[in-house]
C-alpha cells in the first residue's frame, strides 16, 4: 500500500480524535462554568418549626451573616433555641464561648441570649465541629435541628451531617439552610477572584469527603 495515502489516513484520523476531544473538553468547561455552582449550593427546604437552629463556625464574615439569619429565624418562631458552636480557645486573655454569649445579649437582646446554647470544642473541620456538636444536641432531646452555613458549604455540610448523625441514639432530622455570605455566588462564580478561589478550595474538599473521610 502507498505510503502517503496511510499517513494522510492516520492525519486525519487524528485530527477528528483531537476535534472530539476539544469539543468535549469544552462542553466540560462549559457546564462546569455554567452550572459548577450548583454543585455546590444545594440547601434544604426548611421545616415549619424546628428544635433548634445551629450555626456552625467559619470566616469573621461568614460567621456574622449566619448569625444573623439563625436569629431572624429563632425570633420568627421556626425554632425554639439558638445554637452557637463556640472555639473552645481565648481570645486577648478573654474566654471566646463568654465573649460570643456578652455578644448576643449586647446585639439581639437579653430575652434572645437566654435561648442560646453554646456548644465549646476544639474542632478542625466540618465533620470534627458536628462530631462535637452531636452530644451537645442529643442531651438536648432535640429530634429537629437547622444547621445554617454559607451556600457553598450546603452539599458538604448535608452529607458530613447525615453521617455524623446517622446513629444517633434518638433520631436527629438534621436540615442545612445556607446563605450567601459575600464569597461565593453561584452563578457567574468565575467571574470575581474571590468566588473563583471558593469554589475550587470548596471543590476539592467536597471531593476529599466523598473519597476519603
Amino acid at each position: 500500500m502507498p505510503l502517503f495515502p496511510v499517513l494522510h489516513a492516520n492525519r486525519s484520523r487524528c485530527l477528528r480524535v483531537m476535534v472530539v476531544g476539544v469539543l468535549v473538553l469544552s462542553a466540560g468547561v462549559l457546564s462546569v462554568l455554567l452550572r459548577g455552582g450548583d454543585l455546590l449550593v444545594t440547601p434544604d427546604a426548611l421545616p415549619p418549626r424546628s428544635d433548634a437552629v445551629v450555626v456552625l463556625t467559619g470566616s469573621i464574615r461568614g460567621e456574622q451573616v449566619r448569625r444573623h439569619e439563625a436569629v431572624r429565624l429563632l425570633k420568627e418562631g421556626r425554632a425554639d433555641h439558638l445554637v452557637l458552636s463556640a472555639p473552645q480557645v481565648t481570645y486577648f486573655g478573654v474566654w471566646v464561648p463568654d465573649l460570643m454569649r456578652r455578644h448576643v445579649e449586647s446585639v439581639y437582646g437579653s430575652e434572645t441570649a437566654r435561648r442560646v446554647l453554646l456548644c465549646p470544642h476544639n474542632a478542625d473541620s466540618t465533620r470534627e465541629e458536628a462530631e462535637a456538636l452531636r452530644p451537645c444536641l442529643e442531651r438536648q432531646g432535640w429530634r429537629t435541628v437547622v444547621v445554617v452555613t454559607s451556600n457553598y458549604h450546603t452539599r458538604r455540610a448535608r452529607h458530613i451531617w447525615g453521617e455524623v448523625v446517622e446513629d444517633a441514639h434518638s433520631p436527629l432530622r438534621v436540615f442545612v439552610h445556607g446563605l450567601p455570605d459575600g464569597d461565593f455566588e453561584s452563578r457567574g462564580w468565575w467571574l470575581r477572584r474571590r468566588h473563583a478561589k471558593t469554589f475550587l478550595e470548596e471543590t476539592v474538599k467536597l471531593a476529599w469527603t466523598y473519597l476519603f473521610e
